[in-house]
């Protein structure tokens, strides 16, 4: 290039456009270069061969001298270390000089948390002084150590710059105080500051420097990254866009001909990354001399804002939409095919489904509530990223496939599909209405139950059975079955679940703490939620008893918001009416509050249930006994038709004002609701054997039954064995145990002709004669002694445990 000397600088023809007039300036002093025609680019010697021979850096500092010319970028553990340290160093200086941290504020940075979280420093000339021989050494050679052991950036307010993937110091940029340099470590532009700008953004707004982003991150906001100038869109930089998936770039170059034409050699450099970016301009030079000036938050994100674009009258592109042989909903529009699964057609306040898009060789697959706007705008913020679609063209997807699924859905319960009685042929139907109107119909019930292979009390299978049936009242019972390890709890929650149709069943075998907070709204209404064991239910306790009791459960929670990061409270609510069954082999279950809440049903664990139990094991391998087994699923498919026969009716009881109940102790508060709920169950369950009257009043009408004498006779007989416990100082298996050691002492003192409480007996006489479990033993002997009903005798000391009756007589 033959340039001419014109004043200090030299001056010739630009060797990268077609120049005419001498417009390419070289400055010997600075060692710097700069086109001021149409290319309007410049840098030092390396910008110049990178662009005069089209190579990177690496190459260029080859071609100029090899690789002692300019100081390799830091890459040895050791290097990265004591780079590291020299972090912690500038920032402690910044904290302690007052300079430094005005001249932030005076370039409009004011958030304290700034120079926090990017460990912001300052450059005093402190540093050596603090380093040994081998520190300097290696910060010589990464550059923050002259050859003379200066600091290359002394005077500078220090920006450290990362990796994006292990947010390690790379290198560093320093602003200086006084003229307002830039200045950054010799070598190749390395490491970025604020990488997590660009992590969950879909849009990110990029500086032309560090000050603008640090400026605007002050104000709030946050998905803000920099270059290093107009020619500092490194490849480093382009990459971590990619790898976070964003689609959009607001380009905020400074207001000058230098920033708008890098803007546009950004926008096309970043379209090769399938990134699409527009410029914007502040009514300020840079965005930090704008914010120093006042500007707030909303002013930049009304200047950053997508232009409002005229709506068209063009119409969408329709859906075309097909059934899959599996029975998917398939949704097609311009290269963008949805698989829905899912589609219920029972609760019409909600449209839970999973959906799939697939677009090319991407897929993005979630289950949301289409009725809900924000999990459909999660939806499309999501699919937007993965499958490169755009966003508001998949909102708009969703929103008319709403339409197109309510109309299925509604198809779906015109047929009947997964409705009331949806399988049911008119022969099931008449059978099931025969069942619930027959006069005897829980001795039919209690006979059933024997069909399919469960032995049992009367009481203890109608009330089990009658607690499943409340799930339709406003106030259901909850069942805790407490027996002995064998003794057919088990059995008993598996014969119920199986009268249930599947659709308002809900059984699980263990339940985390808050797994019921998070359900569907109404996902237990009007169901039978079966816990395997209580102790699968231990750390849900809360959460039972408050469903027990108040039929509703509700939770506020922090989230973090996908669009903005920032965190807000949802609120999750649960609502009934749910009846809750459960088992358990300790009669301490739970706690005595939570136990209150449960109606306890306990097994006949006498000789005689257990001898009727083994006749009808045998009994099963009879011809009749298999041919019960095959009739017994015709015998479970008839009780859940007549469960989807039952309707929720209010329940009127014309004799409550003539009923009584104990009013001795206070849980009688609480028993006396159990006691009602059971008459209205009886009443619910025979609804079919009585008149459903209608009553309106201000345009609303009730539909209900009424409790007749039959049904208080019957909760009578079955409150008095069942409830009668829960007044009871003793749990029910303790209780049983007392009567059988009431029993053996008993038949000892007949045989030695002493008094009953003269009787001692051991803990392995007691387990010999009753056939208890040791621990069982233990446990139960120990709560007899402390409510009085039994004397320790013998026991301490390492002696043997050994009893006697409480009781003179």
């Amino acid at each position: 290039i033959a340039l001419k000397k014109k004043g200090k600088q030299l001056v010739g023809l630009c060797p990268f456009h077609d120049d005419h007039e001498p417009s390419f300036i070289v400055d010997p002093t600075k060692q710097l270069w700069n086109c001021l025609g149409a290319c309007n680019a410049g840098g030092d010697i390396y910008r110049f061969v990178m662009k005069a021979d089209a190579v990177d850096f690496r190459e260029a500092h080859k071609r100029l001298g090899g690789e002692a010319a300019e100081p390799p970028a830091p890459t040895s553990n050791e290097e990265l270390d004591w780079l590291e340290r020299a972090t912690a160093h500038y920032h402690r200086r910044l904290l302690e000089t007052p300079t430094a941290q005005d001249y932030l504020r005076s370039r409009g940075i004011t958030a304290v948390e700034f120079a926090q979280t990017f460990r912001i420093g300052y450059s005093d000339g402190t540093l050596s002084e603090k380093l040994p021989a081998a520190g300097k050494q290696a910060l010589r050679r990464v550059g923050v150590l002259t050859g003379s052991g200066k600091e290359a950036l002394r005077g500078c307010v220090v920006f450290p710059l990362v990796a994006a993937e292990t947010n390690q110091v790379v290198s560093l940029y320093g602003r200086s105080l006084e003229g307002r340099q830039h200045l950054y470590l010799t070598g190749e532009r390395r490491g970025i500051l604020n990488p997590q700008g660009a992590r969950n953004a879909e849009e990110v707004v990029i500086t032309e420097s560090v000050i603008d982003e640090a400026a605007l991150w002050s104000i709030g906001l946050r998905s803000v990254m920099p270059t290093y100038g107009t020619t500092g869109l490194t490849d480093e930089i382009v990459a971590h866009l990619v790898r976070c998936r964003v689609s959009r770039a607001v380009l905020m170059m400074d207001a000058d001909e230098a920033g708008r034409q890098a803007a546009q050699e950004m926008k096309a450099r970043l379209a090769q990354a399938h990134i699409t970016a527009r410029a914007v301009e502040l009514p300020k030079k840079d965005a930090a001399e704008f914010i120093a000036a006042g500007g707030t938050v909303e002013d930049v994100r009304r200047i950053v804002a997508p232009p409002l674009t005229t709506p068209t009258n063009e119409p969408r592109p329709a859906l075309q939409v097909e059934t899959a042989p599996d029975g998917a909903i398939l949704f097609t529009v311009q290269g963008r095919e949805y698989r829905v699964r899912g589609l219920s057609p029972v609760g019409l306040d909600r449209l839970k489904v999973n959906v799939r898009l697939t677009a090319g060789s991407n897929f993005h697959l979630d289950t949301l509530d289409l009725y809900q706007a924000r999990a459909r705008a999660l939806f499309a913020h999501t699919a937007a990223k993965l499958c490169s679609v755009p966003e508001q063209s998949v909102g708009a997807d969703l929103l008319s496939m709403i339409e197109r699924m309510e109309a299925a859905r509604l198809e779906m319960r015109r047929k009947g599909a997964d409705d009331e009685g949806a399988a049911m042929t008119p022969q099931e139907r008449d059978a099931a209405l025969s069942f619930l109107r027959d006069p005897r119909l829980c001795e039919r019930i209690t006979a059933d139950f024997r069909r399919c292979g469960f032995v049992g009390e009367r009481a203890t299978v109608l009330t089990a059975y009658l607690a499943a049936v409340s799930r339709k009242l406003l106030k259901p019972l909850a069942l805790l079955v407490v027996a002995r390890s064998g003794a057919g709890k088990s059995a008993l929650q598996d014969a119920l679940c199986a009268f249930v149709p599947p659709e308002e069943l809900v059984r699980v075998t263990r339940l985390t703490g808050q797994a019921l907070f998070y359900k569907d709204p109404h996902s237990l209404r009007h169901k039978v939620l079966s816990i395997a064991e209580e102790e699968g239910a231990t750390a849900a306790i809360y959460s039972l008893r408050t469903l027990a009791s108040d039929q509703h459960l509700s939770i506020a929670a922090t989230r973090t918001d996908p669009q903005t990061g920032k965190l807000h409270t949802e609120h999750y609510e649960v609502f009934g009416p749910v009846s809750i069954v459960t088992t358990t082999t300790s009669a301490e279950a739970f706690d005595e509050e939570t136990r209150s809440r449960f109606v306890q049903l306990t097994m006949d664990e006498s000789r005689e249930q257990t001898r009727l139990i083994l006749a009808e094991q045998r009994r099963r391998h009879t011809l009749a006994g298999v041919m019960e087994r095959a009739t017994a699923e015709q015998v479970r498919r008839l009780h859940h038709n007549a469960h989807r026969l039952l309707r929720a009716l209010e329940v009127v009881n014309p004799y409550i004002e003539h009923l009584t109940y104990p009013t001795e102790r206070l849980i009688s508060r609480r028993e006396q609701e159990k006691y009602l709920a059971l008459i209205n169950a009886i009443a619910l369950l025979r609804q079919y054997q009585r008149e459903t009257k209608r009553m309106a009043e201000d345009g609303t009408e009730v539909e209900y039954v009424e409790v007749t004498l039959d049904d208080i006779a019957l909760a009578g007989e079955l409150a008095r064995e069942v409830l009668g416990r829960s007044l009871d100082d003793l749990s029910a298996p303790v209780r049983g145990m007392y009567r059988e050691l009431q029993r053996i002492c008993q038949e000892r003192a007949d045989a030695l002709g002493c008094a009953v409480n003269e009787v001692q007996l051991s803990r392995r006489e007691i387990r010999e004669a009753t056939g208890w479990s040791d621990w069982q033993v233990r446990a139960y002997c120990q709560q007899l002694v402390e409510m009085e009903y039994l004397y320790l005798t013998s026991g301490a000391n390492g002696k043997r445990f050994v009893y006697e009756l409480a009781w003179q007589g």
